[in-house]
């Protein structure tokens, strides 16, 4: 059991669990807004999606696919790939 003049190095990883719990509210729910996870190259993009990388060259060329699912900056390609899977399920609709 602890007090207020309880030293926070005395303290117990239960026991400063419910004190930061009475503090800072909903310290235990897991966090929903996790950083977007970025696929970088032709062939790391090619692969989430489930083709090969002439496949995904071509759909470039031909713009099926294209900005903002992937965007290329100079020499480097990138995706999210949250946008690449919710292109695959649109993409495998249609």
């Amino acid at each position: 059991m602890f007090t207020s003049n309880t030293q926070i190095i005395d303290l117990t990883v239960a026991e400063l669990e419910s004190i930061l719990e009475k503090y800072i509210p909903n310290l235990s729910q897991p966090r929903t807004t996790a950083e977007p996870q970025i696929i970088r190259g032709l062939k790391a993009i090619a692969e989430v999606l489930g083709i090969s990388e002439k496949t995904l060259t071509r759909w470039r060329k031909d713009k099926v696919i294209g900005h903002p699912t992937i965007m290329q900056v100079g020499n480097i390609i990138t995706a999210n790939k949250a946008d690449l899977i919710a292109f695959k399920a649109k993409r495998k609709n249609l």
